[in-house]
């Protein structure tokens, strides 16, 4: 064994008996596949060892020091980025105050295409995206605000879903394929995937998104008219 891998089980085994911070307590769950789980807004520990607890101690630590030193030097996006992926959403609702309209629009942008489950920000999407914040334009890169303003005054746009999925979402795509891959993507036992068309005008357009080969585009569901395929 290595002297790094002997060092960490000399303190694994001292630190054994370490209760885990009473702060992290309240985020632990249990999951059938994977038992318990601990899913607090800075430290994700899957599956939760308790006889291991000290090491999200020390995490949390890290990143409770982390943040204090970012929101000091007004570095809004390690703030954000020192959050799991599920609550950065959150962290951002948290500072917007903070920011000027480019940071705020940026930063909306990055946490956007970061998400995996955009459902998951519920009213937060209305709030974020439909800001009336000046600036808007900076939620995409110059790339892609130069491939949205040559783009036709009015797009088809696709949406895949399953039969239980939500009709009236924000996000949609020009690619009909990539459409199609996340209804199936999105279907489990009993539900059936289904590519809604639609259209829009490029005015009411918030975002168009190329980053993750998507070709996203974002906009409120009350400005598009949508039919099944």
């Amino acid at each position: 064994m290595s002297t790094v891998g002997e060092k960490w089980v000399q303190e694994a085994q001292r630190r054994a008996d370490e209760p885990l911070h009473s702060d992290l307590v309240p985020f632990l769950e249990k999951s059938e596949l994977l038992g318990t789980c601990l899913k607090h807004p800075l430290v994700y520990d899957i599956p939760h060892i308790p006889m291991l607890a000290f090491r999200a101690n020390d995490t949390y630590a890290a990143k409770r020091k982390a943040l204090a030193k970012a929101l000091a030097d007004k570095d809004w996006s390690s703030y954000i980025w020192l959050h799991e992926r599920p609550y950065r959403r959150d962290a951002l609702w948290h500072i917007r105050r903070r920011l000027n309209d480019q940071e705020y629009w940026e930063l909306v942008g990055m946490v956007w295409t970061d998400s995996e489950n955009i459902w998951q920000w519920g009213n937060l999407t209305r709030q974020l995206m439909g800001s009336q914040r000046p600036g808007r334009q900076y939620i995409m890169d110059e790339e892609e605000r130069a491939a949205l303003a040559a783009m036709p005054d009015t797009l088809t746009i696709y949406r895949g879903l399953t039969s239980r999925g939500t009709r009236k979402g924000w996000s949609w795509t020009l690619d009909r394929a990539k459409a199609e891959w996340f209804a199936k993507r999105l279907a489990q036992e009993g539900d059936e995937p289904i590519v809604l068309t639609g259209t829009v005008s490029k005015a009411h357009v918030i975002a168009y998104f190329t980053g993750r080969d998507e070709e996203e585009i974002v906009v409120d569901p009350r400005h598009t008219k949508e039919g099944e395929l």
